[in-house]
């Protein structure tokens, strides 16, 4: 069964946490990650305070101001929850709490992602609003879609297209599919 089989058994498989091994692969890969998305949170905040000290946002009108200001908390939610596995980790070091720091940590980064994309898309549509008001729309439009494409919807697309052959049988009860392990149709 594909459940019971482990990483030697099945090599073109990933069977998912399940040793002490497969929680260590795991924290390792999501700190990782996580450093690539606090660096591109982190330079997006620093811009967005940088903003605070130009004349620009002394002439910008409120709604500018607001939209400003979403952009900054929006930002600084992201960054601030894709640094929080961090301390996490630190402050439960020793004590054999990796699984539920793997867990909380993946829901802390998935919250930090979503803030990141909606940082990012406001940082767009405020530049857009200053430097191509004519185009604001189509490049806040732009960046919404592009985020979401392969941010949510090509993951889960993987994701989708790569159900092995049992769990499709699971899912559509006892009769099973013909779909193979990573077909595309």
């Amino acid at each position: 069964m594909l459940d019971q089989a482990t990483p030697d058994q099945r090599p073109d498989q990933d069977v998912g946490v399940r040793g002490s091994h497969d929680v260590d692969r795991a924290m390792r890969e999501l700190l990782e990650e996580e450093r690539i998305a606090q660096m591109g949170g982190q330079i997006l905040l620093g811009f967005l305070l940088a903003v605070a000290y130009t004349p620009v946002i002394g002439r910008a009108g409120d709604d500018d101001r607001r939209l400003y200001a979403w952009a900054l908390g929006v930002t600084t939610c992201a960054v601030v929850l894709l640094l929080a596995t961090v301390p996490l980790h630190r402050l439960n070091f020793g004590h054999r709490l990796r699984s539920p720091i793997l867990l909380i940590g993946h829901i802390l980064s998935i919250g930090g992602l979503a803030a990141l994309g909606a940082g990012i898309v406001l940082s767009i549509q405020l530049a857009a609003r200053f430097a191509l008001p004519e185009a604001e729309a189509l490049l806040t439009g732009a960046a919404s879609i592009l985020i979401l494409g392969s941010w949510l919807v090509v993951p889960v697309l993987v994701r989708v297209r790569s159900r092995p052959v049992d769990q499709d049988a699971e899912a559509q009860g006892e009769g099973g599919s013909s779909r193979a392990v990573g077909r595309v149709d």
